[in-house]
C-alpha cells in the first residue's frame, strides 16, 4: 500500500481485526487523511474509506462506533505522529454514552 500524499493513518478494520474473515473476506481499510478527500474506493479485492481529519473527530466525538477501529486497529499499514497522538488520546474524542449507544449489536473491542 502506498501512503496518500496527506495520510496521516491507513488501517485494516471490519472483519480482520475481529478474527472473522474467511477466504471470502476482502479487506476493509479505513485511512485518514488532512485534506477533504472523503470518498470510498473499492477494488476487486479491496475497499479504502478514506476520512479527512476534521470529519473524522466530529465523526467519532458524535459516537460513531466504526470509526473507533481505526484508533484501535493493531493492522497498521502506515501511521504519523498526529495518528499516534490520536490513539494515544482516544479516550478524549469517545464520548461513553454515545459510544455504547452506537455500539447496540455491534462487536466493539477495547484498546489495549
Amino acid at each position: 500500500m502506498e501512503r496518500a500524499q496527506y495520510g496521516l493513518t491507513k488501517v485494516v478494520i471490519a472483519s480482520h481485526i475481529h478474527g472473522l474473515a474467511n477466504a471470502a473476506s476482502d479487506i476493509d481499510f479505513l485511512e485518514i487523511v488532512r485534506t477533504p478527500d472523503c470518498t470510498a474506493r473499492k477494488s476487486e479485492i479491496n475497499s479504502v474509506t478514506t476520512y479527512e481529519l476534521r470529519e473524522y473527530i466530529s465523526e467519532a466525538v458524535s459516537g460513531n462506533g466504526t470509526l473507533y477501529e481505526a484508533i484501535c486497529s493493531t493492522e497498521v499499514v502506515y501511521t504519523s505522529e498526529l495518528a499516534e497522538e490520536l490513539r494515544e488520546n482516544w479516550h478524549k474524542l469517545v464520548h461513553s454514552e454515545r459510544y455504547f449507544l452506537s455500539c447496540m449489536g455491534y462487536v466493539c473491542l477495547p484498546c489495549s
